[in-house]
């Protein structure tokens, strides 16, 4: 398994659907590497990662994999150059590993495995990490060692590309991270497709990211725009932390936090704060700058040129104010003297102490 310069995957004026009724479209160039591809539920992930497969044909426009047209070749010669994983793990009662990963050489074999064969297999079962399972029952094992299994199988035929739709969905975060690792290491040799809904593992482990919402697909430039991408509404998409938080109410700050290292975004987010807040001051680059300001706070940040006096009004006409007990290093002097200054009209907070 090796990339040469006519590997790639390469969709011209796609439209795949059922029925004759379009779900998607796409005009896409994928070479090398992890892509994956994030967008709601319904938006046509699923329906793209199929036609890319070669399970569903396309309403219009061609596939081309390695040069070729897929849907010029024969079933056979596609499973051949593609490994294709669906969402879900089947049920095998009475099938071991080795005889599940076995049947990924289907495209290639006779009537008996061959040594090219046990080869392959033997291979890919060690990439995807189960050759220690070889002799086990593939349904008495966990999810996250069943996907592996799955994996293993679709690298047995020793695709061109392997398309994988949801891959984690079922699994605990653990086995997600677990997942993608091997998925990213198998990249290195063969173009690996993926859709997920995971962003933030997406964000860590993704080349190329590719958005679909509403059958429309395009590349993914900032993930500033993942919040519409969701059609979030009363929710921010944060990138720096990669979660989606809910918007803080407009108006007159009822609660004033000092924060400093984030713990003024984390005291919101676990406390689930539903009324108008104002934070700092704090340090620019202070994830509760980066992330509150989004949320819809108040955020004063320092700098040499900002009116303490003015600003400690503002702070203290708050209904509370709140100081977390976080390291000096966490907010400017300035401020530090601030809060000892007003100490008696502080509450002052643990970070350890949240929820």
């Amino acid at each position: 398994m090796s990339l040469d310069s006519s590997t790639g995957v390469r969709a011209r004026d796609l439209v795949a659907g059922y029925d004759n009724n379009p779900v998607v479209s796409a005009n896409l160039d994928l070479r090398s590497g992890l892509i994956c591809f994030i967008g709601p539920n319904a938006s046509g992930k699923t329906t793209l990662a199929r036609a890319l497969a070669g399970v569903l044909k396309p309403l219009g426009g061609v596939v081309i994999v390695d040069g070729r047209d897929l849907y010029s070749l024969s079933n056979v010669d596609r499973s051949r150059i593609i490994g294709f994983l669906p969402t879900g793990s089947p049920r095998a009662p009475l099938m071991k590993v080795f005889d599940i990963v076995s049947m990924g050489r289907t495209p290639w074999r006779g009537l008996s495995l061959s040594s090219r064969d046990l080869k392959a297999i033997l291979r890919s079962m060690d990439l995807a990490g189960v050759s220690g399972l070889s002799d086990r029952y593939f349904n008495d094992l966990s999810d996250g060692q069943r996907q592996r299994v799955l994996i293993a199988m679709a690298l047995a035929r020793e695709p061109r590309v392997l398309i994988l739709d949801e891959p984690t969905s079922f699994l605990d975060p653990i086995n997600r991270i677990r997942i993608f690792d091997l998925l990213k290491e198998i990249s290195k040799e063969i173009l690996v497709i993926v859709t997920t809904h995971d962003i933030e593992l997406a964000s860590r482990y993704c080349d190329q990211v590719y958005s679909v919402k509403d059958g429309s697909v395009s590349k993914l430039v900032s993930w500033e725009g993942v919040g519409d991408l969701y059609g979030s509404g009363d929710l921010v998409y944060i990138p720096i932390v990669n979660s989606f938080e809910y918007r803080l109410p407009e108006g007159s700050p009822e609660i004033h936090l000092f924060g400093g290292c984030g713990s003024a975004f984390s005291y919101v987010r676990r406390n689930r704060l539903d009324m108008p807040v104002s934070v700092g001051p704090v340090f620019y680059s202070d994830l509760d700058n980066l992330a509150l300001s989004r949320l819809g706070a108040k955020v004063y940040v320092y700098d040499g040129s900002l009116d303490l006096d003015a600003v400690s009004k503002q702070i203290f006409s708050a209904s509370e104010a709140i100081a977390f007990k976080v390291p000096d290093e966490c907010l400017p002097d300035a401020v530090l003297d601030l809060i000892y200054r007003n100490r008696d009209k502080v509450r002052f907070v643990d970070v350890e102490s949240f929820g």
